[in-house]
């Protein structure tokens, strides 16, 4: 009997399956978001809204970025490609911004109807943060989405992260003290490079130097609230040291006063007793903040200068956290499972 082969049933119906779906997925429409430049942080978010809106909708959707990155050491191309957020999976690399709608008019237009609109060009704009849902949509948005898990799992990060996990001997406590754009520094405690005729009560801040009126009523609430001292960081960290019965590591990471020293020497050099003082002599002098907590902790990366990714790491294998703004590393460690509990200072 001449011999024949019958392919398996259950793989005949897994590839007539997979060619369905694969097809139903064609026949989709097609959406692309251009992302608003942001913090890191707040461009994951923008994704994961985006594909369970699309999702809901029944769109194909990508996300467009042009890679310009002005708030980190590194670029938005280089984070995403650590991620594994690439042109194989999420992104698209055209838009036409000449056919695109803001994404909030198709939020508000969805509301109405779900047909696909005229155009599938999309561009992430502010009130598409707080556009509301219905609950079932509304609450996805706390869930990394599927594709964007998937990808960060397949990811250089993720696998840097795993790894370290493995060789840690000690559990870790990271102190995560913002400043960057929401940092202070009385010019009390900057004597040493601020003239002797400048307020001793004044505060040196990223948008300008202020008495503490001037600066309540100029500078956004929102960086006003992200400010903790640090005084309530070591607080903090004393309190939770009080209660381990092992030994721990304690690392602290910051973005310290680089963009406090980079604005203040554009557009406020005359505060200093020597005009040619160098930005890395302001921001070291301005770091002086950091002191009495760095004779708590075992290592610490403070600043904004290739300090990135040894602390991004440092915080996903860290088993707790005290920060004040923990939104970018919750938002780049969602759904990882790596068990990480944030306490604020």
């Amino acid at each position: 009997m001449p011999f024949s082969f019958t392919p398996d049933k259950k793989l005949r119906n897994k590839n007539s399956n997979f060619s369905r779906d694969s097809f139903r997925q064609r026949l989709k429409p097609q959406a692309i978001l251009a992302l608003k430049p942001a913090g890191f942080g707040d461009m994951l978010r923008q994704i994961n809204k985006f594909l369970w809106v699309s999702d809901y909708y029944g769109y194909r959707a990508k996300v467009f970025t042009q890679g310009i990155n002005d708030r980190n050491e590194i670029s938005i191309s280089e984070f995403f490609d650590e991620l594994n957020i690439t042109n194989d999976n999420l992104l698209s690399n055209y838009f036409d911004f000449s056919r695109s709608l803001s994404f909030t008019h198709f939020l508000e237009t969805t509301k109405r109807f779900k047909n696909p609109l005229s155009t599938y060009y999309f561009q992430f704009d502010g009130k598409s943060y707080h556009t509301s849902f219905n609950p079932d949509l509304q609450k996805s948005f706390d869930i990394q989405h599927p594709r964007l898990l998937s990808a960060l799992k397949k990811s250089n990060f993720y696998n840097q992260v795993i790894q370290t996990k493995k060789t840690k001997q000690k559990p870790k406590i990271c102190i995560h003290v913002r400043r960057g754009d929401t940092a202070r520094v009385r010019v009390a405690d900057a004597k040493s490079i601020v003239k002797e005729k400048v307020n001793p009560d004044k505060f040196l801040h990223p948008q300008g130097v202020f008495l503490p009126f001037w600066m309540e009523k100029e500078v956004e609430s929102d960086f006003l609230e992200r400010y903790k001292k640090i005084d309530d960081y070591q607080s903090k960290l004393e309190k939770i040291m009080s209660r381990f019965t092992r030994p721990y590591d304690v690392i602290l990471i910051s973005d310290g006063m680089t963009k406090l020293a980079e604005n203040l020497k554009q557009s406020f050099n005359y505060i200093f007793k020597d005009s040619k003082i160098s930005t890395l002599e302001v921001e070291n002098a301005l770091n002086a903040e950091f002191d009495q907590i760095l004779k708590k902790v075992d290592r610490h990366w403070i600043g904004e200068r290739e300090t990135f990714w040894d602390s991004l790491i440092e915080a996903a294998t860290s088993d707790i956290i005290i920060s004040n703004s923990p939104a970018f590393i919750k938002d780049t460690t969602k759904g990882l499972g790596l068990n990480i509990k944030f306490v604020k200072p």
